[in-house]
């Protein structure tokens, strides 16, 4: 069977990275790029028997993921986040797909996103490039926002990854106030300043049109009140998103009246 290799990226992460890790027992070597840990993660991950490689991120998650890739050993690589958990039925199939010959170069499978306790059916359906040869795939992106691209046909798998992402409202909404920064200033670096109506546009209705999307066409609505405050919580990231980028730029649109 071709060596399988899970890649982990962490900061901070002591109250969550156990709980992966021990999902992963079954793997023959798990690679933690830590992003300059201040609390545990790097003694729990040693202790689980990962290799862990200290190495400073600035945001870049692309370069940490591609360190990953290439200090791994194994022929297939599992590339994971700390809130990621693989189920007993989705361990089976990545065993299956790593010890035959086939024709894809990767494989994708959904995640099952927990908010709050609870597994949110408007969240299930996308999927995710996590399964891949080493030789035939490499991250490229925007520092937050990283892809996945890979040299060959992608294939699925269809069991689900438990995704543990969201404890508390208020761990989004640190969480996104540190991205939603970032991510201001690079639609800033690449797009420059937008006129104030497609800012307005921004703002106004694809705030309300990402609400739509969650609840409705998600199916959101299916999930209660949990889908209801999780559409509502996607929206409020689009405002963040374009209110910062507003703030770097209001002067100069201040300057075009």
């Amino acid at each position: 069977m071709a060596k399988l290799t899970a890649v982990i990226i962490a900061k901070n992460e002591e109250t969550r990275i156990k709980k992966c890790l021990e999902s992963l027992c079954w793997v023959e070597e798990i690679i933690v790029i830590d992003d300059c840990s201040t609390d545990n993660t790097v003694k729990i991950a040693k202790d689980a028997g990962a290799r862990v490689i200290v190495h400073k991120s600035d945001f870049n998650f692309d370069f940490q993921r591609n360190l990953g890739i290439e200090s791994a050993s194994g022929e297939w690589i599992l590339q994971l986040d700390v809130d990621e958990v693989i189920p007993e039925n989705l361990k089976k199939e990545i065993l299956n797909v790593v010890s035959r010959p086939g024709q894809f170069a990767a494989y994708e499978f959904r995640r099952n996103n927990c908010f709050l306790g609870h597994f949110l059916i408007c969240e299930s359906q996308t999927y995710y490039i996590k399964l891949f040869r080493k030789d035939k795939a490499r991250y490229i992106g925007n520092n937050v926002h990283e892809i996945l691209k890979v040299d060959g046909l992608v294939g699925r798998i269809h069991p689900y990854i438990e995704h543990y992402n969201l404890d508390s409202i208020s761990q989004f909404l640190e969480r996104q106030n540190v991205y939603t920064d970032r991510e201001a200033q690079e639609i800033l670096r690449t797009k420059g300043i937008i006129s104030k109506r497609e800012l307005v546009y921004k703002l106004r209705i694809k705030s309300i049109k990402l609400f739509f999307k969650y609840y409705f066409k998600k199916k959101g609505c299916k999930d209660g009140l949990y889908g209801l405050v999780y559409s509502l919580l996607m929206s409020v990231h689009n405002i963040l998103l374009y209110a910062k980028y507003w703030e770097l730029i209001k002067d100069k649109l201040e300057e075009k009246k």
